[in-house]
């Protein structure tokens, strides 16, 4: 019985030896995803900046919706579209003639700067300035119609 155990180890480690086989580390690996970033993370973070100024009177709003663009660009279209294609969150369009948000208050300014703020159902914090909210939703109202 223990030549038999014994030709088994043997036959084992050559065959482990054979395939390359490694033993099995002491600490968990990461595992790589196919698609990076395809969720938000799990902390609000720091929006990045968009170099936006505050518009004065009188614009047609151009410079707040390219602002908003920007901002758009920048931290949300790793989750959301412009259309009805649904990513990690739903797609976009027509936003401001949906009967409510997640939340179930109607789409409103107010109501979707608060959501942006707040968060919610998978969405993260975002921290923008009022400037930076006002041209994300200028920018929302124009591209989603």
């Amino acid at each position: 019985m223990k030549k038999r155990f014994a030709v088994l180890t043997v036959v084992v480690v050559l065959l482990v030896g054979a395939c390359g086989l490694q033993p099995l580390p002491d600490e968990p690996t990461s595992i790589p995803t196919l698609i990076p970033a395809t969720l938000p993370p799990a902390q609000p973070t720091e929006p990045v900046q968009a170099g936006i100024t505050p518009t004065t009177g009188g614009g047609d709003g151009s410079e707040a919706i390219a602002a908003g663009r920007q901002i758009f660009e920048t931290n949300c279209t790793v989750c959301h579209t412009l259309t009805a294609e649904t990513l990690v969150g739903p797609g976009l369009q027509g936003l401001f003639q949906r009967q409510a948000l997640p939340t179930g208050q109607p789409v409103t300014d107010e109501n979707l700067a608060d959501w942006i703020h707040t968060g919610g159902g998978g969405m993260p914090a975002f921290p923008f300035d009022e400037t930076q909210t006002a041209a994300l939703i200028a920018f929302l109202k124009d591209a989603t119609q």
